[in-house]
């Protein structure tokens, strides 16, 4: 079991990490607008509209270029919720008894505190994968002065 856990200690935290190049991207979007980095909202999804806000004005960008940022910035605020349940909730030991055979099993999960629902190890592959991706496209669709502007 403590394999286990130790596999999913290294996928929360590629995960989160990862997500993180996402957030740097909002932030140099940000400060490329003359913005203060201080102003910036703190609240990812908030920050995210602003930026999508922010291109959308951007003459010097074409509308073919915007409609592809933004809907990497919507995905990305679709992701910041799946990543918040796995970042905001407990990995837990939990036990199940098969109703026939009352064998036990055991099984490492992320069970989410207000709804109750259970994430599985394979949701979290397919999330990290996803952010990966996000992460790569975003790098390869947004003009490189944007994305090096707080450097």
């Amino acid at each position: 079991m403590e394999e286990s856990l130790e596999k999913w200690k290294n996928k929360i935290g590629e995960m989160i990490v990862n997500f993180g190049e996402i957030e740097r991207a909002t932030y140099h979007v940000w400060v490329y607008y003359g913005k203060n980095i201080k102003d910036a909202p703190k609240e990812f999804t908030k920050r995210c509209s602003k930026v999508i806000g922010l291109i959308e004005r951007d003459t010097s960008i074409d509308n073919k270029t915007k409609v592809i940022i933004k809907d990497a910035f919507s995905c990305a605020n679709a992701l910041a919720e799946q990543r918040n349940d796995y970042a905001h909730n407990p990995v837990q030991v939990n036990f199940y008894e098969h109703p026939e055979t009352n064998e036990l099993s055991v099984a490492a999960e992320v069970n989410q505190i207000l709804s109750g629902e259970t994430l599985s190890y394979e949701q979290l592959c397919e999330l990290t994968e996803d952010i990966n991706a996000l992460v790569k496209n975003i790098y390869d669709i947004i003009p490189l002065p944007l994305m090096y502007a707080a450097d």
